[in-house]
């Protein structure tokens, strides 16, 4: 059965207690619910180093790795786009798991790019898988993503020990153009 208590503060799913944030934005309450898990994990295996009397070095080497996650992970859902936030975090995933670690950064105003998305989706795949490819043949351990608006375009930039990839999305009157530098 479906009930509703307060409509403004919670919904309510078949007795499921389910937050506004993820009825509105179910894509980024999936992606949330997937670092939340792995966080849970990385944490228990910090307990399990600790009850096993691990060298600390070994902790502290598991902990920055978890607090390089929470930081990378604040800056990804804090992007003003929902479904920027979900491109970026499953970017990140694929780099961690193809043994990629990803830096990302973000400056300027992205509330709007949600609107031009569908124009640019297949070109950021295509960017991305290109670069993960060049990153891998090249034996390139860490890569940074750099997400700029300048001059009222948008700046997609993958780099890393010498390589390097910007696609810039231009959006102007309906119209999205990409190019590849």
């Amino acid at each position: 059965m479906l009930t509703e208590k307060n409509p403004e503060s919670r919904v309510f799913f078949l007795g499921e207690e389910k937050s506004v944030a993820a009825h509105l934005f179910p894509d980024v309450a999936i992606r949330f619910a997937r670092f939340r898990h792995d966080l849970q994990n990385d944490l228990q295996l910090v307990y399990g180093f600790l009850q096993l009397q691990k060298p600390t070095s070994d902790i502290l080497l598991k902990l920055d790795k978890i607090t390089d996650r929470v930081r990378t992970a604040s800056l990804v859902f804090n992007l003003e786009s929902p479904t920027l936030s979900c491109a970026v975090f499953d970017i990140w995933s694929l780099a961690e798991s193809s043994g990629l670690k990803l830096r990302f950064q973000a400056t300027g105003d992205w509330k709007y790019f949600g609107e031009k998305w569908p124009a640019c989706e297949l070109s950021l795949a295509t960017l991305w898988a290109h670069y993960q490819g060049l990153a891998t043949d090249l034996g390139v351990a860490e890569v940074a993503l750099e997400l700029s608006v300048q001059s009222g375009n948008w700046h997609m930039k993958f780099s890393g020990a010498g390589t390097e990839l910007l696609a810039c999305f231009v959006a102007g009157h309906g119209e999205v153009a990409v190019d590849v530098y």
